[in-house]
């Protein structure tokens, strides 16, 4: 917590006065916004895990705790980690029987699309303040320009820019009604 403190003096340092204070405030905001969102997906890993888990016992699939506990750990994978978590899941279903692996292939898609379409817009839109849609616009555009990495790290960028853009805005706002000088 000291060191933390000394490396935001450090940071803001090149600046003076109110602009040192402000860059502060900013980074401090970057700061619980990015934590939002890492509770956001720690969330949303639970969710899956759990899920996970009650369709594997209902399945019958043997190790259903330490399967779904992959799923959870996976989740946090943007696009590849489900299908890669979903792959042992499938295997020891194929040890039951093929139709009880199509079953844990269904299930693991079904855990998956409630996930993409109805948690990840719902928690994350309350975990950082965006709406639904902005959160599916940025994982596909992310998704699109850098593939994987570019999904996982599309919510946080937006979450920071949002941030940054916020506080200009609000700047810009006070600057106009008189009550900071320029």
């Amino acid at each position: 917590m000291l060191e933390w403190k000394k490396f935001l003096r450090f940071i803001a340092s090149p600046f003076s006065g109110k602009q040192e204070k402000k860059v502060i405030n900013v980074i401090t905001k970057v700061e619980n916004g990015l934590g939002r969102w890492v509770r956001g997906q720690l969330t949303l890993s639970i969710i899956v895990g759990v899920m996970s888990y009650i369709g594997l016992l209902i399945l019958g699939i043997p190790y259903a705790l330490p399967l779904s506990l992959i799923a959870a750990i996976l989740e946090i994978v943007p696009v590849v980690g489900p299908i890669i978590a979903a792959i042992p899941a499938i295997l020891v279903g194929l040890s039951v029987s093929p139709i009880v692996a199509l079953s844990v292939a269904a299930l693991f898609v079904i855990v998956q699309q409630l996930e993409n379409h109805v948690f990840v817009p719902v928690i994350m839109s309350r975990a950082i303040g965006l709406q639904p849609p902005a959160v599916i616009i940025a994982l596909l555009i992310g998704a699109k320009i850098a593939g994987i990495g570019g999904a996982f790290l599309a919510v946080p960028v937006v979450v920071v820019v949002k941030i940054v853009i916020e506080e200009f805005i609000k700047e810009e706002q006070e600057i106009e009604d008189g009550l900071i000088e320029e």
